[in-house]
């Protein structure tokens, strides 16, 4: 149940990010759910990854929600990571269209 309040919250972020550039705002609400359940899996593959090939312990051994629960910090820095990615991307471009503006009007 915390993962779709989680999930819900990712994407009303994205929402309002692409409403204030004027951008597609539903495509990059679902966009930022997409990269939501990227890094989950990335995460939790990776995490499971380096116990199997620790001698001393397997993934066997950890509970479902001990798993999950690993997963989240790459999911945090997944999403903010391309939130502000985004964030850079279109606030460059809307400079070089406000120095455009300046230019042609000079």
């Amino acid at each position: 149940m915390s993962g779709l309040i989680l999930l819900y919250f990712v994407g009303k972020q994205f929402y309002k990010l692409a409403e204030v550039h004027g951008k597609a705002k539903w495509l990059f609400a679902i966009l930022g759910v997409v990269v939501y359940y990227a890094g989950l899996i990335a995460g939790q593959l990776g995490f499971i990854i380096i116990l199997e090939f620790n001698k001393e312990g397997s993934s066997d051994s950890w509970s479902d929600l001990a798993l999950a629960a690993t997963g989240i910090p790459i999911v945090v820095i997944c999403c903010v990571g391309f939130y502000f990615l985004l964030k850079a991307m279109w606030g460059r471009e809307t400079r070089d269209n406000e120095l455009f503006d300046q230019v042609e009007n000079y």
